[in-house]
């Protein structure tokens, strides 16, 4: 888990958590109007001390696995314990929502409530049925993937919802 998130439960280098409060990710900041919310004008970001393109890439390779493996993995593991985490989703309702591309975008819709507190644009979301539909098309009436068709539609449909800016980020 430190690997992925870069925090580990009890890991925290100090008293003040895994970062500090006061930290300003180097670099300018392009078009910013102060706002009369920060009455200093003193902007800092400490989650960017450990949320960096690396980790943040790290992060959402993890999300594509946890969501599209769907088996067993081991967290931890030394010569006194192994940490083994089962994890399985029901997409039940969710592949209700797949069957057909006209009820795609509720699926959309509905993700984008859970997971992104219906932040995202609806030209986002048009865009993620329209690739989605595009990508398994194929699956629909190929015998020997037809079984998969759905499930495949809310895996890459979830994927691409938890993969997004919306979601990453709630101001």
């Amino acid at each position: 888990m430190n690997w992925n998130w870069e925090q580990e439960p009890y890991k925290q280098p100090s008293v003040f958590n895994f970062f500090d409060p006061n930290y300003q990710p180097p670099g300018d900041l392009l078009g910013h109007q102060p706002s009369r919310r920060i009455p200093n004008g003193e902007l800092v970001a400490p989650e960017f001390q450990q949320k960096t393109a690396v980790t943040s890439n790290r992060l959402i390779n993890r999300y594509i696995w946890d969501i599209s493996s769907q088996r067993s993995r081991h967290f931890a593991s030394n010569a006194n314990y192994t940490m083994e985490c089962n994890l399985n989703f029901d997409f039940t309702a969710e592949k209700a929502l797949a069957t057909n591309d006209a009820d795609m975008p509720k699926l959309i819709d509905l993700f984008d409530l859970v997971f992104c507190c219906g932040s995202m644009p609806d030209d986002y979301k048009a865009r993620i049925v329209e690739v989605v539909n595009r990508e398994t098309e194929w699956m629909r009436n190929n015998n020997e993937w037809k079984h998969e068709f759905e499930n495949a539609r809310v895996e890459s449909a979830l994927i691409a919802v938890t993969t997004s800016p919306f979601c990453a980020v709630s101001r």
